[in-house]
């Protein structure tokens, strides 16, 4: 994704181990592939609001206002996106270990995941479905220009919140 800076962000009082990110998000225009003007690849109408808030160890993100028109496809949250060393994820007290399945929480309670790293996550109910999934994926090079040579599969822990599709003013 790439952005037009409706409002720009904020990187506001970092003191020791406190701190705060506040930024407001809207889709760019006309922006394909490796930031060569092109046909847009997202849909343009996307918008959110994101803060951040850091605390010692603890860090506190809250979304806002995520809306955009797109009915094909539905818009999400990325929480991680890990490669499946060192360990299994936990979701609610249960180890999640399926692979190639992609196992939905609803979004109507309280979840709350420990990631294949350590990390843990608190998702309040109403910040949309908890999903995660174990599977192959290939992603391309940092550093290429061809979308179509990909590094060799490798498998991935992920989980990610849903706002469906054509979310009006959704969060978390």
């Amino acid at each position: 994704l790439a952005f037009d800076r409706r409002n720009p962000g904020y990187l506001d009082r970092v003191t020791g181990t406190y701190g705060m990110f506040a930024m407001e998000f809207q889709e760019r225009r006309n922006l394909g592939f490796s930031g060569v003007t092109n046909i847009d690849t997202h849909d343009t109408s996307f918008v959110f609001k994101k803060s951040n808030f850091f605390f010692d160890d603890v860090i506190i993100c809250l979304g806002s206002g995520i809306s955009n028109a797109d009915t094909a496809h539905p818009t999400v949250t990325t929480l991680y996106q890990n490669v499946t060393s060192p360990g299994n994820v936990t979701v609610n007290n249960g180890t999640y270990t399926s692979v190639g399945t992609t196992t939905s929480f609803s979004g109507t309670s309280d979840n709350w995941v420990l990631d294949n790293s350590g990390t843990g996550y608190y998702i309040v109910a109403g910040s949309g479905d908890l999903l995660v999934q174990r599977k192959d994926q290939q992603t391309p090079s940092p550093t290429q220009t061809n979308p179509s040579v990909l590094n060799p599969l490798t498998q991935a822990a992920i989980g990610y919140l849903s706002h469906g599709t054509a979310p009006s003013n959704s969060g978390y």
